[in-house]
């Protein structure tokens, strides 16, 4: 199964592109992941 790959700046945050389901937070250093996880979230609710 392959995503489509899409640019959202929101989720940029080293200038990489994203599948558009889901960010690929195993890219970041785990110090990060609160960073993302809060705009995910935020997004989700």
């Amino acid at each position: 199964m392959k995503y489509n790959v899409i640019r959202n700046p929101e989720y940029d945050f080293l200038n990489e592109s994203y599948a558009s389901a889901y960010p690929n937070l195993h890219k970041y250093p785990a110090t990060m992941i609160p960073q993302i996880g809060v705009k995910v979230l935020n997004e989700l609710n």
